[in-house]
């Protein structure tokens, strides 16, 4: 597995290409900064605030794997698994609070690191 950083030019970028995520993340929060990755088939999203580092997982193909959790937290996060807390069922949950998710997403993990 290969993590890569997406440039981003502005965060204005970063709005129009997941506007629900930005919205979610900025109506609990301020955000310090943005970071766009890829991993394998995975956009990753990480959110730096003052409290707290919030990463997206977001997979169009299939459902984001444990070895691609755990690749991503100690490889980006660089903490152990007990240290965070990992929310699988995301999509679902924003869904019922009725953010609008393109049906071609499959997956998305919240992984948040205190």
């Amino acid at each position: 597995m290969k993590l890569v950083e997406s440039p981003l030019t502005s965060n204005l970028d970063l709005r129009q290409a997941f506007p629900n995520v930005v919205n979610f993340i900025n109506r609990k929060m301020t955000v310090k900064f943005f970071k766009r990755y890829t991993l394998n088939y995975n956009q990753v999203l990480l959110a730096d605030t003052y409290e707290e580092v919030v990463v997206f997982m977001v997979n169009h193909k299939k459902k984001v794997g444990e070895d691609e959790i755990q690749y991503l937290i100690s490889n980006l996060l660089a903490v152990t698994e007990t240290e965070v807390e990992i929310i699988r069922d995301e999509k679902a949950r924003l869904i019922g609070e009725g953010y609008p998710i393109p049906q071609d997403v499959k997956d998305i993990v919240l992984i948040r690191k205190k």
